[in-house]
């Protein structure tokens, strides 16, 4: 995974549960501590109360971290877990088998290929492939395909698809869904996952621009990481700095899913940054339905993402997940 890879400094973002299915609901939930309320938007998968706890964990050999083991470490199981897959890469593998047998939700983070290749139908065999695959599985799952388009680190972003690369990304986009919906692949739950900042900041690169749709879109997520000081051109930022964009934008219309997060320890408190990101979460984004944390391994940036890097960030890693608004 590049988390964020720059070419100039700029700020960097960088059986089954008890849950809401298929038909769009609307649960009430505490919004704030002044006893605000606020709606949140239902659809498949999402709970009526609280949200799912997950974690991202190194599918594609860049961690040695392995679900169990943190599950072991934190004490409960994790709601959701993510992982890789390059765009020829097979999946469901035994990874999502096992997770599903243990009562978890798989989450698949499929790279793309080329968008002109897809959009003209050349892949159309594969996709057609893995979306009868996952219907197979005759479970639950999400699929989070091309996240990060708005940022200019990644072959199937905007800025290295021009020119119209937004149109381009969602065209490929529904292309895909299409095919799936077609093979009636009834049980994958799409999730949309920008970086929480625009990368560059240009208008015709702003997130709303990728957005495929409503019809098209089952979860909206954001990505965005808190690398404190550990690089010249970043600083500390909190979890609501990373959220509140996307969040203003979606909440009432789809949930909203926390689907890359991480800090680091320099510059800050990173045991501090788990702790708001336990409560500010829940009182000041109650849209907010999923989080996970990033406890995978960079190849390409000497940081450590994962709660293990000290003793302090695990104990507030288990915290927030012995939390009760974190266990719907």
């Amino acid at each position: 995974m590049d988390l964020g890879r720059r070419t100039k400094p700029r700020l960097l973002r960088h059986g089954l549960l008890a849950l809401a299915l298929g038909a769009v609901t609307l649960a009430t939930l505490p919004a704030t501590q002044t006893s605000a309320r606020a709606q949140r938007a239902g659809g498949k998968l999402v709970p009526s109360a609280g949200a799912l706890f997950g974690s991202t964990i190194g599918a594609d050999g860049a961690s040695t971290l392995t679900m169990q083991k943190l599950e072991g470490m934190i004490g409960r199981k994790l709601d959701i877990v993510q992982r890789y897959y390059d765009w020829t890469q097979k999946f469901p593998t035994t990874y999502e088998h096992t997770e599903m047998s243990g009562g978890r939700i798989p989450m698949v983070a499929w790279r793309p290929g080329d968008l002109g290749s897809i959009i003209n139908g050349k892949y159309d065999s594969l996709i057609r492939t893995r979306a009868k695959a996952l219907k197979g599985l005759g479970h639950w799952v999400f699929l989070r395909w091309g996240w990060e388009m708005n940022g200019d680190w990644e072959s199937w972003g905007g800025s290295a698809n021009q020119p119209y690369g937004p149109s381009k990304f969602v065209k490929a986009w529904r292309h895909i869904h299409d095919i799936f919906s077609n093979v009636g692949a009834w049980n994958v739950v799409w999730v949309w996952a920008p970086n929480w900042e625009d990368v560059p900041q240009a208008s015709w690169n702003h997130w709303t621009h990728y957005y495929p749709g409503d019809k098209y879109v089952d979860w909206v997520g954001v990505d965005g990481f808190n690398w404190g000081s550990t690089q010249w051109w970043s600083h500390w930022t909190p979890i609501s700095t990373i959220v509140k964009g996307l969040y203003r934008a979606y909440h009432t219309r789809k949930p909203i899913m926390v689907a890359e997060s991480g800090s680091v320890e320099k510059g800050g408190s990173k045991a501090g940054w788990i702790q708001k990101a336990q409560s500010l979460l829940k009182t000041n984004f109650p849209g907010v339905a999923a989080f996970l944390y990033y406890n995978n391994a960079d190849r390409n940036q000497p940081v450590k993402w994962a709660v293990t890097s000290s003793s302090s960030a695990l104990n507030a890693y288990r915290a927030m997940a012995h939390d009760g608004y974190w266990n719907p």
